[in-house]
């Protein structure tokens, strides 16, 4: 997720921190993040259509343990599906459907396995299990009613929550994003937001901490050659700032894929090696130079890299306090960029590759959490999975529109429901996942009924006396052997005892 090997490129200037320095502060979290994490733990009961709450439990029991802290957590929910990641979405989904399928597979060979080779089959089981976890929209639900009781607020954005966290950055809603995607920066280089961002946040709130002022700094003189060029990117010119974002997206991101043989290292040396042109001309002489170089460049990679430049710069948020939606720099931004600005304007009148948004009403009602951000019947939709939504608890009713986000009105009772209690029996291991839980039956061979016969413990206790006596009884002429060994054991005692008593033998001595 994000652009392709960014976090890595960096980790020189990470900084160790910990949640107990943004006391007081209020915190966006990207809640897909735990989500995802969340469902690992419990992949195998979602695969096997078992009832879980486990990853309700785990995304309420983080969110309480920052307002244990002092902190306020603002979770933030994607929204809908933006167009121009519809190709990274599906393969991501045929990727998940491999997964799940090859697990399935590996599921049935275990059956025949024992010992150590049982063990690794079930390991790659669960790793194909947790690989082909999506999110449905009955999953989203369950935490969104579970967030409501805990009085934990929550908000849904039109599109990407990581642009939507950003945003509440910019107009001080919050003060710190806690994620795992690295398209974060780009988004902070892009709106000019210097808000910390805790990368790999542990359960003992300890964290890594990443932002545009802190890359810019360390990288100022580091030693690390491609921490100084993004140091030279990030300084605050609105230029340089643009080559950041066009270093990403070379590198490829979630909206478009990478070129062959250009990594994250690699883009940036091109895009540094054109920092003379201008931004608008800067990449169309990078791919010709690619193409020169024997890089086979599709012929709409020009197109849809604009688009994805577009998308950072000018992504749909919603406004909170004007309850409408707006994009991430406005036109009266002082980062706006001319070319760019005008692209978006223009696709707004054919194609908006933005996305396309409904009514405030409607967006206002999606982001307070009281309608879903995605029509099921969309097959797109988080609610497409056929393995994980048969068991996971109802949708609540809407919440009215006088409600705060994520709160539930005094005076009613909880919307959340747990799922109902598994059914009896252990896990079913090797069952049709097709099939109910009253019709799944247990792969396992049934085991023939042995009858106990009656036991004549006098006639046991008999025959055990006679196989003893017959193994230790001593054969004949057992006691003539014994009575040899005794006499020549005697005689050699007495011979010892004679040469004793004559003494040691004296030697001749010659006159």
């Amino acid at each position: 997720m994000g652009v392709d090997g960014l976090l890595g490129a960096v980790k020189d200037a990470f900084q160790e921190a910990h949640v107990r320095d943004f006391l007081g502060q209020t915190v966006v979290v990207d809640a897909l993040s735990w989500l995802h994490k969340a469902c690992y733990g419990c992949a195998w009961d979602l695969a096997m259509g078992n009832a879980t709450e486990t990853y309700v439990l785990y995304v309420v029991r983080r969110a309480k343990l920052l307002r244990d802290i002092g902190i306020t957590p603002i979770l933030v929910f994607d929204g809908q599906k933006i167009p121009l990641k519809s190709g990274t979405h599906d393969k991501r989904q045929s990727a998940k459907e491999d997964n799940r399928q090859m697990a399935m597979r590996n599921l049935q060979e275990a059956r025949g396995l024992q010992g150590q080779n049982r063990k690794d089959m079930m390991a790659k089981t669960m790793q194909g299990f947790q690989r082909s976890i999506k999110i449905t929209s009955s999953i989203l639900q369950s935490v969104h009613n579970a967030l409501r009781d805990a009085s934990i607020d929550f908000v849904i954005a039109p599109f990407e929550a990581d642009a939507q966290m950003v945003y509440l950055c910019k107009t001080k809603k919050a003060s710190a994003i806690i994620t795992e995607d690295s398209d974060i920066l780009v988004y902070c280089a892009a709106a000019n937001v210097a808000a910390p961002v805790l990368f790999k946040l542990d359960d003992t709130g300890a964290c890594k901490v990443l932002s545009k002022d802190i890359l810019h700094t360390q990288g100022k003189h580091s030693g690390n050659a491609f921490l100084r060029k993004v140091s030279v990117f990030l300084a605050g010119d609105q230029e340089a700032t643009r080559m950041f974002v066009q270093a990403c997206i070379l590198a490829g991101c979630d909206f478009l894929e990478s070129l062959p043989r250009i990594g994250i290292v690699t883009a940036f040396q091109h895009i540094f090696g054109h920092r003379g042109a201008a931004g608008a001309v800067r990449v169309p002489r990078v791919l010709s130079k690619l193409k020169f170089e024997g890089v086979a460049v599709p012929s709409d990679y020009h197109d849809r890299f604009c688009k994805a430049e577009a998308l950072f710069y000018h992504h749909y948020v919603f406004d909170p306090d004007a309850q409408r939606c707006v994009f991430l720099v406005g036109p009266s931004d002082a980062e706006v960029v001319g070319d760019i600005y005008s692209r978006v304007t223009e696709s707004l009148a054919t194609t908006p590759f933005l996305g396309a948004l409904r009514s405030n009403d409607e967006m206002l009602d999606i982001y307070r959490g009281r309608r879903p951000a995605r029509d099921k019947g969309d097959s797109s939709s988080q609610g497409s999975s056929e393995w994980s939504s048969q068991t996971m608890s109802q949708p609540s009713q809407p919440t009215p529109a006088s409600q705060s986000p994520g709160r539930p009105q005094s005076g009613m009772a909880p919307s959340f429901q747990s799922p109902p209690p598994r059914t009896a029996g252990r896990r079913r291991f090797g069952a049709d996942v097709s099939a109910s839980p009253e019709e799944a039956q247990p792969a396992v061979a049934s085991r023939p009924v042995f009858q106990r016969q009656k036991i004549n413990c006098e006639e046991v206790r008999a025959t055990s006396m006679e196989n003893i006596f017959s193994v230790y009884a001593a054969p004949p002429n057992t006691k003539r052997r014994l009575d040899d060994a005794i006499a020549a054991a005697s005689s050699d005692e007495d011979e010892k005892k004679a040469k004793r008593d004559r003494g040691p033998r004296r030697r001749c001595m010659l006159p």
